[in-house]
């Protein structure tokens, strides 16, 4: 258990990925206009898809003895709050690991108000039946005030949370960054939120990034994490160009393989 809780916290420090990329933050009119999604799956060796303005990323590995898939999209009608999902799968001395992140813009039009975002993450953790394992399931979350960071109107975006958050826009944070995480066991929910306060003509982030490492043994959050806001009352979300992949397209079918293999395992 010691084990599973260190890695919980290096998968949120960590950097899995050198990927990055800009977004800039305010238009001419004030209005947010960036956005981006980013998918990473390892098994063996790396997929990585997605970046700037993409409405959606899938990324997925099938190795020896392992497998890995990720997946970020926007879903909803007005707020396009990036949804995530992560899978892994590896047999005894193999490693797979995903990375789903997603970044979204919001301009605020009210008057002085709290916000508050609500998120759910939804996944099951396991180990297989002989031989040392290390498996574990996580997503950090935070809301960036672009009009606080250091170069207005521009943010360089690091797709690793750590860089992001904690050396890139320090101050800039609104309410508390919060980190959620599952180490073990079947359709296990971990549940949070943000509450931060804005005023007229704020404009502001959410960010996302959820990793899944398995190393004998499967994570499964494929369904999945997912964040609403207690109200959207005046806030006007980045375009998202591009009709949203349907949620069952983005495996692809083969990621699933090894971990039906790994779930068949754990029941014998």
């Amino acid at each position: 258990m010691k084990n599973k809780i260190l890695l919980i916290g290096i998968m949120i420090a960590a950097s899995y990925s050198t990927q990055a990329f800009s977004i800039a933050v305010v238009s001419e009119t004030g209005i947010v206009n960036g956005y981006g999604t980013y998918a990473y799956a390892y098994a063996g060796e790396s997929m990585v898809s997605g970046g700037e303005l993409s409405s959606s990323a899938t990324a997925s590995k099938v190795g020896s003895g392992a497998s890995a898939t990720a997946s970020a999209m926007y879903v909803g009608s007005t707020s396009y709050l990036p949804e995530l999902k992560v899978t892994g799968s590896s047999a005894v001395g193999q490693q797979a690991s995903a990375h789903a992140f997603g970044a979204q813009g919001y301009h605020y039009a009210g008057g002085a108000e709290s916000i508050t975002l609500n998120f759910n993450l939804h996944g099951s953790v396991g180990d297989n039946d002989s031989g040392s394992a290390t498996n574990a399931l996580g997503v950090s979350i935070a809301v960036i005030d672009s009009g606080a960071l250091w170069s207005p109107g521009h943010l360089t975006w690091e797709t690793d949370f750590g860089t992001l958050i904690y050396e890139t826009v320090g101050g800039a944070v609104l309410g508390e960054v919060v980190n959620l995480s599952i180490a073990d066991g079947n359709d296990q929910n971990a549940t949070g939120s943000i509450t931060f306060d804005v005023s007229e003509g704020t404009d502001f982030y959410v960010v996302a990034s959820m990793r899944a490492i398995a190393k004998n043994g499967f994570v499964d959050a494929s369904n999945t994490f997912t964040m609403t806001f207690s109200d959207n009352t005046g806030l006007k979300a980045a375009s998202v160009s591009a009709v949203p992949v349907p949620a069952a397209a983005w495996l692809f079918g083969t990621g699933l393989l090894g971990f039906v293999g790994a779930r068949k395992r754990k029941s014998v």
